[in-house]
């Protein structure tokens, strides 16, 4: 069975069955504190969530999640954390969406 599936999604898992379903990227380390605490609130609720706090640019930090195949790749800045909103980066359409963080749980 395992396979089968394997073989069906071609490694690219559907988010009910990814063991990396998100990754939360902040922009710079001032914003690693939110990061943290999207991260939290996600796990919180279920899901598998991590959170990029390296000293990358974005841009690495993005390609290396998308090399990970993470499904849902959540970015925040300035903007996010005032807002209390992440910004949603789809793997498959290659743009972000701005969702407010409960809107997501």
């Amino acid at each position: 069975m395992f396979a089968i599936l394997l073989e069906h999604y071609a490694g690219k898992w559907p988010f009910w069955l990814s063991p990396r379903q998100c990754i939360v990227c902040p922009v710079s380390e001032k914003f690693t504190q939110y990061a943290i605490e999207v991260r939290d609130a996600i796990n919180a609720a279920g899901y598998y969530c991590e959170a990029d706090v390296s000293d990358r640019k974005l841009q690495k930090k993005i390609r290396e999640a998308q090399l990970a195949q993470f499904n849902y790749i959540l970015v925040v800045g300035e903007d996010e954390t005032t807002k209390k909103q992440v910004s949603l980066y789809l793997f498959s359409a290659d743009f972000f969406y701005f969702i407010m963080i409960y809107k997501i749980i």
